[in-house]
């Protein structure tokens, strides 16, 4: 049987590694390869906002406005609150868009719709407009949020001492690719849209 060199090994090691935990893909520490990957994914918990908007209705001419804000391509939710909590300041007139997209319109307020949450496809740059033409002192509230990416996390050691190797380079690929370095314990953590290709 041919003997595999260290970097073949060191890749079926990192390979067995990433499919056993269900990480991005493959692991491989550059640099260092007579070491190995402990990686395992800690999955994302609930939600955050990546965008939280009010549109107040003055006198004069309509409102219409438009914001970009940045997102993790993928699923999202926008929640639009209509109105005060106290239930006044209702908006009856009012078009909501999301890069484009009409989300909500006029069909939908009225001075009885307190609150609507719609699923959303994100983008990496997003861009949201509001037409509000509502009487004046009318409330919109506009949230958009995303699930909270999971975390990979793992450590480097030398496959003989087991120690931790430090500012070791290591790059991931499948889902997502790119490297990351440990740290001055051997240890990396990050979400896939923090891997620098």
């Amino acid at each position: 049987m041919r003997k595999m060199g260290r970097f073949h090994r060191l890749f079926v090691y990192a390979r067995r590694i990433a499919m056993r935990n269900s990480v991005l893909g493959v692991a491989l520490c550059f640099g260092c390869l007579v070491a190995s990957s402990d990686a395992w994914a800690q999955q994302g918990a609930g939600s955050q906002a990546v965008l939280t908007a009010q549109y107040s209705r003055a006198t004069g001419a309509p409102i219409n406005k438009c914001q970009s804000f940045k997102a993790n391509s993928g699923p999202g939710t926008m929640t639009v609150v209509n109105g005060s909590p106290s239930g006044e300041n209702r908006v009856s007139s009012a078009v909501v868009e999301l890069n484009g997209a009409n989300i909500l319109d006029q069909r939908f307020f009225n001075q009885q719709q307190a609150q609507a949450a719609i699923n959303v496809q994100l983008l990496a740059n997003n861009n949201l407009c509001v037409q509000l033409a509502s009487a004046p002192g009318a409330l919109l509230l506009v949230t958009v949020t995303e699930p909270i990416p999971a975390l990979i996390a793992g450590t480097v050691r030398d496959r003989n001492t087991r120690l931790p190797i430090a500012n070791a380079w290591v790059f991931f690929y499948g889902t997502a690719y790119g490297t990351v370095f440990t740290d001055a314990n051997g240890n990396y953590a990050f979400t896939a849209g923090q891997l620098t290709s």
